[in-house]
C-alpha cells in the first residue's frame, strides 16, 4: 500500500472507519485540502451511523477515569445551543470531580426549554448502571424544582441540594403560615 503523506491527517480517520479506498487516498494526496475533505465525509459519516455506543460501558469508563473512590457528588443540568441550523437541548447527569462536572449520562430533549419530570426521572438509568454507588448529594439549579420531581427524589432516597429562587414561599415549622425562603436562610 502506498505511504500516505503525513501532511494529510484526514486519512487515518477513514482507516479507523474500516472503509479505506486506495484510489481515493492516491487522488486526495494531490488535491488541495479544501477539495479533498468532502471526499472523506461520507466515509466518516458511515462509520458513526454504523457504530452504537453502549451508554453503560461509556458511563462506567467515565466513572473509572474521573469518579472519586468514596461517595459521589452529582450535578443535574441542562444546556442548549445551536449547531448550524440544529437546536440541541441536552439534559445531563454529571460527576463532580476536582472542580469540574463531567457528564456521565445524558438525554437529548426533542424540544426547546426546560425538562419535565418524566424526562428527569428517565435519568434513573444511573441507578441501574451503578446500583451500589453511594451518593453524597445531587446538586441542581432552580430549574429542577417541581413537586412530583422532588417527591420522586425523596422517595428514591437521593440526597439533594437544590438552589431555590429567593421569592419561594415555604411553610413555617407550625405549618400555619408561608414565609419567604430568605427568612429561613440568610443568604
Amino acid at each position: 500500500m502506498e505511504q500516505v503523506s503525513p501532511e494529510r491527517p484526514c486519512f487515518p480517520r477513514t482507516w479507523a472507519a474500516g472503509k479505506t479506498n486506495h484510489k481515493l487516498h492516491k487522488s486526495c494526496n494531490h488535491l488541495p485540502r479544501k477539495v479533498a475533505d468532502p471526499f472523506l465525509l461520507p466515509t466518516d459519516s458511515a462509520f458513526f451511523l454504523e457504530v452504537v455506543f453502549d451508554e453503560s460501558i461509556m458511563a462506567t469508563l467515565i466513572a473509572s477515569l474521573f469518579a472519586p473512590e468514596d461517595k459521589w457528588q452529582l450535578s443535574m443540568d441542562r444546556t442548549n445551543w445551536m449547531f448550524g441550523i440544529f437546536k440541541i437541548n441536552i439534559l445531563f447527569l454529571a460527576i463532580n470531580y476536582k472542580g469540574m462536572s463531567i457528564p456521565i449520562l445524558w438525554t437529548l430533549l426533542p424540544k426547546k426549554g426546560c425538562s419535565n419530570t418524566t424526562e428527569r426521572i428517565e435519568l434513573k438509568r444511573f441507578q441501574k448502571i451503578f446500583p451500589e454507588q453511594a451518593i453524597q448529594r445531587l446538586l441542581m439549579d432552580r430549574e429542577f424544582k417541581g413537586k412530583q420531581w422532588l417527591k420522586y427524589l425523596v422517595h428514591s432516597n437521593w440526597p439533594i441540594c437544590i438552589r431555590v429562587p429567593n421569592n419561594t414561599l415555604v411553610p413555617n415549622k407550625h405549618q400555619n403560615r408561608l414565609l419567604p425562603v430568605t427568612r429561613i436562610f440568610s443568604l
